[in-house]
C-alpha cells in the first residue's frame, strides 16, 4: 500500500536488469499476494515495469503452473507469470515413474497437461528436484535419474537443473562438491541433453504426439519439426524391452511423403546409434531399449552422428582407404545387432547398399541404399524382414556393395 516503498523495490529490480544484466526473476511465494490481493495489487505493475525495460525477461512465479485454475497465473490469462511450477508432473509423474508406480497413460496426461495449453507465451516450469524436496540421486539409481532427465529435456516446457543435480549431488542445502569424479557420467549426460535441446527446435516447441507401443512400460512420442523430427522412446522399467513403435509415419512433419522403397535412418543422438528402416516399415518398426534407457532419434534420409558441437555426417580421420565390412556385434544376437562398415572416397558415386539374405540366398532386409558420405557408418538391424516380420533362428548373410566391390559376412539370430 506504500507507493514510495513499491517504487523503491521496482527501482532495485530494474537496476539488476539494466546494470546487472539479469535474464529473469523467480518470484518467491508468488501465490501469496496473487491469491490475497489479485494481479493488479502488485504483480501486474511489477510486470509492466520490468517488461518495459527488458521485454524478453523471464518472470517465473512460484505457484501452480498446471491443473484446474492454474492458467490464471499466466500473463496470457491476466496473471503476471511467464512460467510457473509443474508440481503435478513432479509428484505424480517423475517421482511416481521413478518408483515404477505410474502408468504410461498417466505420464502422458501429465506431460501434456491433459491436452490443455495456457497460451503461446506461457511455459510449464519442470524439474526433478528443488531445495524443498529430497534430491533425486538420493532416491533413485544413476540409470533411473538419467531416464527421468531425458524425459525432462525432451518434453514441452522449461527444464530446470537444480544446482548440483548435474553431478548427482545428494545433499539438500549444504556445500556442493562439484569436483566429485564419481558422478562425471551424469554430468556428461546432462551436457549432451542440453546440447540436444539447444540444437533441435522441435524440443523447444509445444507439440508432442504420443506413439503407441507394444510395451506397457515404454513412453514414446514424436516432437515434430519440418524435416527434423525427433522420435523419443523411454523405457520406464528395470527390464530390457524389444519395443515396436506404431504409427510414427502419421505423426512426423515432412516436406515429402515416405518412399516405401527408400531406406531412412533413425539416428539416436543421445546414444550415438543408428537404426535403418525401409520407408514401407516406418509405420511400425522396432528398437531395443535397455532398462531405464532413453532413445532420442532424429529421422533422416542420411546417417548422422551427433556431437557436443552439433550434428555431423560421420567421417573418420583419415578417411577410409577401402570399402570395409566388419563383424556385427553381438553375434549371435537377439533381438538387435550393430553392423559397422567403412566407405572410402568415390565408392558412393553409384550408391551403396547393405542387404541381408537368408541361407537360401533370398533377400530379406534392406539396411542401407543410396549415397553415403565417406567415413565409418553403423546401422542397427532388428532381426526383421522387409515386411516388419520377426525372422526365425538361423544363419543370415549381410552384404555390402559399393564402388564396384561387394563384401559379405555371416551372422546368426538366436531366438
Amino acid at each position: 500500500d506504500d507507493p514510495e516503498c513499491r517504487a523503491a523495490m521496482f527501482d532495485v529490480m530494474k537496476y539488476w536488469v539494466l546494470d546487472g544484466r539479469a535474464d529473469g526473476y523467480r518470484m518467491d511465494v508468488y501465490w501469496g499476494p496473487q491469491n490475497r490481493y489479485g494481479t493488479d495489487a502488485f504483480w501486474g505493475p511489477f510486470r509492466d515495469e520490468i517488461k518495459r525495460v527488458k521485454p524478453d525477461i523471464l518472470i517465473l512465479g512460484e505457484t501452480d503452473g498446471t491443473g484446474a485454475g492454474s492458467e490464471n497465473n499466466y500473463a496470457d490469462h491476466g496473471g503476471a507469470s511467464d512460467a510457473a511450477y509443474d508440481w503435478n508432473l513432479f509428484w505424480n509423474g517423475f517421482r511416481a515413474a521413478g518408483s515404477g508406480s505410474v502408468s504410461v497413460a498417466t505420464v502422458n496426461a501429465l506431460v501434456t497437461n491433459y491436452g490443455y495449453s495456457p497460451g503461446a507465451n506461457s511455459f510449464f516450469f519442470r524439474f526433478l528436484e528443488n531445495h524443498d524436496e529430497t534430491r533425486i540421486a538420493s532416491r533413485y539409481s544413476l540409470e533411473v535419474t538419467k531416464a527421468l532427465a531425458a524425459l525432462l529435456f525432451t518434453a514441452q516446457g522449461l527444464p530446470m537443473i537444480y544446482a548440483g543435480g548435474e553431478i548427482g549431488w545428494t545433499g539438500q542445502r549444504n556445500l556442493i562438491q562439484f569436483g566429485d569424479p564419481y558422478h562425471s557420467a551424469l554430468f556428461q549426460y546432462y551436457r549432451r541433453l542440453t546440447r540436444i535441446r539447444e540444437t533441435f527446435p522441435a524440443l523447444r516447441g509445444e507439440v508432442l504426439r504420443q506413439v503407441a507401443t507394444n510395451q506397457s512400460t515404454v513412453y514414446a512420442y514424436v516432437r515434430p519439426q519440418r524435416d527434423q523430427n525427433l522420435v523419443v522412446a523411454l523405457n520406464l522399467s528395470g527390464n530390457p524391452v524389444d519395443v515396436t513403435l506404431a504409427g510414427v509415419a502419421g505423426k512426423v512433419d515432412l516436406s515429402a511423403p515416405f518412399d516405401p522403397l527408400k531406406v531412412y535412418y533413425f539416428n539416436d543422438v543421445l546414444n550415438d546409434t543408428t537404426y535403418s528402416v525401409a520407408g514401407g516399415q516406418i509405420q511400425s518398426f522396432s528398437v531395443m531399449l535397455a532398462p531405464w534407457r532413453a532413445s532420442v532419434m532424429l529421422l533422416s534420409d542420411s546417417v548422422y552422428r551427433f556431437t557436443l558441437t552439433g550434428v555431423q555426417q560421420p567421417t573418420s580421420t583419415p578417411v577410409p582407404q577401402s570399402l570395409s565390412l566388419f563383424e556385427n556385434y553381438p553375434n549371435p544376437f537377439n533381438p538387435t545387432t550393430t553392423i559397422v562398415f567403412d566407405i572410402p572416397e568415390g565408392s558412393s558415386a553409384g550408391g551403396v547398399s547393405l542387404r541381408v539374405f537368408d541361407l537360401l540366398g533370398r533377400h530379406v532386409a534392406l539396411l542401407a541404399d543410396g549415397p553415403l558420405a565417406p567415413g565409418r557408418h553403423s546401422v542397427v538391424w532388428n532381426g526383421r524382414d522387409a515386411g516388419g516380420r520377426e525372422l526365425p533362428t538361423g544363419v543370415y548373410f549381410y552384404r555390402l556393395t559399393g564402388g564396384g566391390k561387394t563384401l559379405s559376412r555371416r551372422m546368426m539370430i538366436a531366438r
